[in-house]
């Protein structure tokens, strides 16, 4: 298992149809590195400027997933860890978006116009020998983000105490954002970060402590306030309307 149970009750709770089930997509062999067993699978098809997928040298036993109906262009998957997952579902649309690092997963009908997500130490870096892949990247079902986002699951360079001898700036929580999440233009998201349901991150946003369900946060340091029940649509069509109803009844009207 690529994620411990714990990690996989955590994704399960934000992507409500994860499928990790290898026998429902079939083998992208074009892709994959089958000599590392590093596999890309897929569902439907995956048109060849959607995604730029790479391995890199040392890496093996890593699987990527890919949902049916991607709609975007440009997103580039740069896999740095071995035993790394990087899941996508359906009905994405991910646009000039990297994925760097170790673990990502991304939910159902997420959007993205931009940026730039790494998951892990650094583009390298190891502790002791071990990669740093309990911290994660997760991505709930319909967050939309605008452009040039980032999220980051370390500060990149390590910090060190010299009368311990220790690094003080680690950590192995993920960064978890729950279902239904607007993250407007040129925000940046820190390591170990909690967004709620329902929530608003304003533009230009540095966010460095948990965002509440149904909230809206911005500044830097990012400070939140609540919404007070109000909620955010992607546009006014009666479908948009009738998501975002779904999203408020399930985690914040309950």
């Amino acid at each position: 298992m690529l994620i411990n149970n714990e990690k996989l009750n955590l994704v399960q709770s934000a992507i409500e149809n994860l499928d990790l089930n290898t026998e429902n997509y079939h083998l992208l062999a074009s892709s994959s590195d089958l000599e590392n067993k590093n596999f890309v699978y897929i569902k439907g098809d995956l048109q060849p400027q959607s995604f730029k997928i790479k391995f890199i040298e040392g890496v093996t036993d890593s699987i990527i997933f890919i949902g049916d109906k991607q709609k975007g262009k440009g997103c580039h998957i740069r896999v740095e860890y071995s035993s790394s997952l990087i899941y996508i579902g359906g009905n994405c649309n991910l646009k000039n978006l990297s994925l760097r690092g170790g673990n990502i997963l991304i939910g159902d009908a997420v959007s993205s116009h931009e940026g730039r997500w790494q998951a892990g130490v650094n583009s390298r870096e190891v502790l002791d020998g071990k990669p740093n892949l309990e911290a994660m990247i997760i991505v709930g079902d319909d967050c939309m983000f605008s452009r040039d986002i980032t999220i980051r699951t370390s500060d990149a360079h390590p910090i060190y105490d010299f009368n311990s001898n220790k690094i003080v700036n680690l950590t192995d929580k993920s960064v978890f954002i729950e279902p239904h999440v607007w993250v407007c233009e040129k925000v940046s998201i820190m390591k170990g970060i909690k967004i709620g349901a329902c929530s608003i991150l304003a533009l230009g946003a540095v966010v460095t402590k948990d965002v509440p369900r149904n909230s809206s946060a911005g500044g830097v340091p990012a400070v939140f306030r609540s919404l007070n029940g109000k909620v955010w649509a992607r546009n006014t069509f009666k479908t948009s309307k009738l998501q975002s109803e779904y999203y408020f009844n399930k985690y914040i009207n309950i």
